[in-house]
């Protein structure tokens, strides 16, 4: 949930001269939320199941491992910043975690002892990945680190042009990162060089790796589709439309595969990319991956619930907890996992949907949000007299607050040089 994009149009509406009163900004494209969040319990990244453990991370700065079946727990990790969207990852009995502290951590998984940390110069939040002696993560630094897994020490690192809140994903000898500058990027594992890139017309932000099958890699962006491209000539093979951005990775079940999007719907698709169904939530689905087993769907929506969806797009159960839910529920044996925005980590049992444990994290405060955002745009000046030009400047604030994850407000300005400058970022020079 790193993004945010405005309406088509923006209409300007104060108790002055209708000449102004009319005026209407058209959008040329999607501007970036580019936010953060505080200290706080709450819960935003997918936990990981591991040889009947699991581990997540919290914006209380924390990693937890406890057990999977009783919620015990075994032992706690502190970083020096909040934990989102980068979930854990293991490779080889070393857990792996990115943090707002800038840093990634390699910790012992049995333990919690630290046995490096790697600094970059930006905010980790995607999930790292690993093959043979690597370890591979982007940063809010704009670049992708290849790192020795058992040193910590840098192999080689590609820069991109904006923030990389993409897990990387190792396929042979490539390695593929989407980044906030519009492109998919295929690149060498060993060296880091380039071998081809994608462009779409939105950010490209993943936080668990790109599905790739039968020589296809799959993902989406907040150009609202899910593509499908081949991996060895990056060529476009199709695309799906949807109605809000798509940070979800599908999965691929018997020829048919399951997405969502931040348009509220998890949809079934043919091969091909075309329709067979749909289901609805009642908010945004977040950054996930559709978990499948036993002919069951588990997911999770902002809109605080866990849903279990039969194949054919039927509800089986869902469970209400009390905060927004951006992240996988992975599954393990009879339970479903799930942290939400409240501060807790559910189990349930997958077959009816009841809670078996839950457990809070450090503090039952979710954290506050903290706007860092940057907008510039023009007014055409032939869209207003010459005599008023002067005469105005607008303020115009609208709030939005996305189920209590975080606040959003957003100020057009219009000045007498009909430029606003706020706090939104975008590469073009003003619409």
């Amino acid at each position: 949930m790193d993004e945010f994009g405005f309406d088509d149009e923006i209409g300007v509406q104060k108790d002055f001269d209708l000449e102004l009163g009319d005026l209407v900004v058209k959008r040329k494209k999607r501007f970036n939320l580019i936010w953060t969040i505080g200290f706080g319990g709450n819960i935003g990244s997918a936990p990981l199941v591991h040889k009947g453990r699991l581990y997540y991370g919290a914006a209380d700065y924390i990693v937890y491992c406890v057990d999977a079946e009783t919620g015990a727990e075994f032992w706690r990790y502190r970083t020096d910043g909040v934990i989102t969207g980068c979930s854990p990852m293991i490779h080889k009995g070393i857990l792996y975690v990115g943090s707002f502290d800038y840093n990634l951590h390699a910790l012992n998984s049995l333990d919690g002892a630290l046995l490096w940390k790697f600094p970059t110069r930006g905010e980790i939040f995607a999930t790292p990945s690993a093959s043979d002696d690597s370890v591979y993560v982007g940063s809010k630094d704009r670049n992708l680190y290849c790192i020795d897994r058992l040193s910590g020490e840098l192999k080689w690192k590609f820069a991109t042009q904006d923030f990389v809140g993409s897990s990387p994903r190792i396929h042979g000898d490539m390695v593929f990162v989407g980044s906030y500058d519009n492109y998919l990027y295929a690149l060498d594992r060993h060296t880091g060089m380039l071998l081809w890139k994608f462009r779409t017309m939105g950010n490209i932000t993943n936080k668990h790796p790109f599905l790739v099958e039968n020589g296809v890699i799959y993902f989406g962006s907040h150009d609202n589709n899910l593509y499908a491209v081949d991996v060895e000539t990056g060529r476009q093979l199709w695309k799906f439309r949807t109605y809000d951005s798509v940070v979800s990775r599908p999965a691929i079940h018997e020829a048919v595969i399951y997405f969502a999007s931040w348009d509220h719907n998890l949809y079934a698709l043919n091969m091909d990319g075309r329709e067979l169904w749909r289901f609805r939530t009642f908010e945004r689905i977040g950054s996930l991956t559709p978990i499948i087993a036993d002919g069951v769907i588990h997911f999770s929506s902002a809109d605080e619930h866990i849903y279990a969806v039969n194949l054919d797009g039927t509800l089986k159960w869902k469970f209400k907890t009390n905060g927004p839910i951006w992240a996988t529920t992975p599954v393990y044996k009879h339970l479903v996992f799930s942290g939400s925005w409240d501060c807790n980590m559910y189990a349930l049992d997958r077959k009816t949907g009841k809670l078996v444990w839950r457990k809070m994290t450090s503090t039952s405060s979710p954290s506050p949000y903290e706007e860092d955002v940057y907008v510039e745009f023009k007014v055409p000046k032939s869209q207003v007299e010459p005599a008023l030009k002067k005469q105005y400047e607008i303020n115009v604030r609208e709030e939005q607050d996305f189920r209590g994850a975080y606040k959003s407000r957003i100020t057009y300005q219009i000045s007498n040089q009909y430029m606003a400058k706020g706090k939104y970022q975008t590469d073009d020079d003003g619409l």
